[in-house]
């Protein structure tokens, strides 16, 4: 016996319950003390503290709290011990259960996660696994058994380990996969109390949901026994059979109406989903050919649109993965009220099965984004918590990810272009908006729609029908280029220009990118926009930073000459073309007789709406380049 061994021995014999006697414990087992080594009297270390700290639990309880943390010292030094046999494949299983007598952990989840020691076991490369350590570790300890039914971060399984790990076999895969089914089997009489969603979970581990006990009951059998409606009603939802019959050629529903105490909501369960399979049975034998007046007629009969079944798959899901047509499954959602937003054990929903299982031209995926029921949010799974165009790109489906992005653009371009000048009311356009461009949508897409706003992008719309502060967030927030052309060539200054947005002109115009006398097809500047419609501020104010009067159009037009070329509709609009003509004929004016400051700088300052407190003319290579975001 090593000194360390006899010092440790001699702290727990004589100092267990002592504070400092934990520390100095703790030091002495890092040094290598032994703590499998018995006292004389065949008492174990652990042993004799547990008994010490159950004498002063009453009287002392501050000396038990002492002996409790030796206890736990102990314990988890000889976890370590059994953690280091078990993975050495030495199977020394005799020193194994001597260890577990010292109170070691088969589990041991705080070290190695939610897979246990076992799973570490399975996930190692250096040794072969060797079955009977895997049913010691199974069978002694009820937590690491449980360790069958979790999941690590990486969603990996006892289960699956032991199948992708060379270094197992298939006797032990099997072994585990036997093991978890009889675990789930009998949870209904064993661990009544348990999260029935939880217990849903394991069946995607790979529970078995057919695996029946010694009396041929499957796990619903044995939960219709229990009485246990929660759990029947997962069960039924994840593809259980309600109508399996055990040695005594009893169906759930037998069980069940022959129990003692009759559970009406039970049969009532059971009794829905004998029906519900009769739809599922249609739909998979008539796929594209099934018929509205088939559905309705289990609809009729009791069956429940909403149901589940295999993998909680909903009718809806079922219908997409069989076949269904575009129009059945409109019928499904619009007329019988299916639910668009059921989700299934592998987290996707309808419209995710549409994304897998539609083939082009995706006529089934875009009559089902274009249903009334699809809302914005629908665009976005949150059990994933990823965009379904997200997904679709992830799966490398690119023609459904471009079905899905031209019903994002189209319900973008709906969403802005409903925007006016309310800034109240477009917070919630904005909203949607951004939550659009979040799932997906772009907004800098160009309408490809034949009329008024062909080659439109949303921004060049807000540019002309809303305020500066909502073409502001879109720029600002959610990157709308100030400098994208139409297919005029307009860019969004020019439309600011053209329809009088005398805010928008001067936001954009410090926006970087953005030029005041850029040109469209026709070669008219926004200043030629500005004064043939009859915009004498926006003339005044672009102007004073530096557009050019002179430049001539594809006409040879001067905006001067377009402004008197114009006609007007209302007498303001004669007001303002005056004043407009009256103001470019000033500039020239003042240009030949070298007087122009003098011409249009008035000699007393007055705050004018029309004059928009305009000073001065400035030439344009006068201007400093200035951007809003410098």
């Amino acid at each position: 016996m090593s000194k360390t061994t006899t010092r440790l021995i001699k702290i727990i014999k004589k100092h267990a319950s002592e504070e400092k006697s934990y520390f100095e414990a703790q030091k002495l087992i890092a040094q290598g003390a032994d703590v499998r080594t018995p006292f004389s009297n065949d008492y174990s270390m652990i042993q004799y503290v547990t008994e010490e700290e159950a004498r002063l639990r009453q009287t002392t309880p501050f000396k038990a709290e002492n002996c409790r943390r030796i206890i736990k010292l102990l314990k988890n030094r000889a976890s370590e011990l059994l953690s280091e046999l078990v993975l050495s494949n030495n199977g020394k299983l005799d020193e194994m259960r001597f260890l577990v007598k010292l109170k070691a952990s088969c589990y041991q989840q705080q070290v190695y996660g939610p897979l246990g020691l076992l799973g570490k076991l399975l996930n190692q490369s250096e040794n072969h696994v060797r079955l009977d350590v895997v049913r010691f570790l199974v069978e002694t300890d009820e937590e690491a058994k449980f360790a069958l039914t979790k999941e690590d971060d990486l969603h990996q399984t006892c289960l699956s380990l032991s199948l992708n790990n060379p270094k197992s076999s298939a006797q032990i895969t099997n072994y585990i996969q036997e093991q978890l089914n009889l675990l789930f089997n009998k949870i209904a009489s064993t661990h009544s109390e348990m999260d029935v969603n939880e217990l849903s979970q394991w069946i995607c581990r790979g529970a078995d949901p057919k695996t029946v006990d010694e009396d041929q009951n499957t796990v619903l059998l044995n939960a219709v026994r229990a009485n246990n409606v929660d759990l029947v009603r997962v069960l039924i939802a994840n593809g259980c059979n309600a109508m399996h019959k055990n040695k005594d050629d009893k169906t759930s529903i037998d069980i069940a109406k022959n129990e003692p105490l009759r559970n009406a909501q039970l049969l009532a369960i059971l009794s829905e989903q004998v029906i519900n399979n009769k739809l599922k049975q249609l739909i998979a034998a008539k796929k594209s050919s099934l018929k509205k007046e088939e559905v309705l007629q289990c609809l009729e009969e009791g069956a429940n649109i909403n149901g589940r079944f295999d993998n909680n798959d909903s009718f809806l899901h079922y219908l997409i993965t069989h076949g269904g047509t575009q129009e059945m499954i409109a019928a499904f959602v619009n007329e019988f009220n299916a639910d668009i937003l059921a989700t299934n054990n592998a987290g996707l929903r309808p419209i995710e099965l549409c994304i897998l299982h539609d083939k082009n031209p995706h006529n089934v995926l875009g009559t089902f984004l274009k249903l009334p029921r699809v809302s914005t949010d629908a665009f976005f799974n949150n059990v994933s918590q990823k965009s379904i165009y997200q997904y679709a790109i992830e799966q490398g489906l690119k023609d459904s990810a471009d079905t899905i992005k031209a019903e994002l653009n189209a319900r973008l371009w709906a969403c802005v272009t409903s925007a006016n000048t309310d800034d109240k009311r477009n917070q919630s356009v904005l909203s949607e908006a951004k939550k659009l461009i979040n799932y997906g949508a772009q907004i800098n897409d160009r309408h490809d729609i034949d009329g008024e706003y062909k080659k439109w992008s949303a921004f060049h719309v807000a540019c002309k029908t809303t305020t500066k502060s909502f073409v502001e967030y879109l720029v600002r927030d959610l990157k709308a280029d100030c400098t994208l052309s139409n297919s005029d060539k307009d860019h969004p200054i020019s439309i600011a220009a053209e329809y009088g947005q005398l805010e928008i002109v001067q936001f954009l115009r410090e926006c970087r990118g953005v030029q005041i006398n850029v040109v469209n097809k026709k070669r008219d500047t926004p200043l030629h926009l500005a004064a043939k419609n009859h915009h004498y501020r926006i003339v005044r104010y672009l102007i004073l930073w530096g557009a050019d009067e002179e430049a001539r159009n594809s006409s040879k037009e001067t905006p001067l000459v377009s402004a008197q070329m114009s006609e007007t509709n209302t007498e303001q609009d004669k007001i303002e073309k005056d004043k407009i003509v009256n103001f470019l004929r000033s500039l020239a004016f003042s240009k030949d007789h070298n007087t122009r400051d003098e011409v249009i700088q008035p000699t007393k300052l007055t705050i004018d709406l029309d004059t928009c407190e305009l000073l001065s003319h400035s030439d344009v290579h006068e201007i400093q380049p200035h951007a809003r975001d410098d």
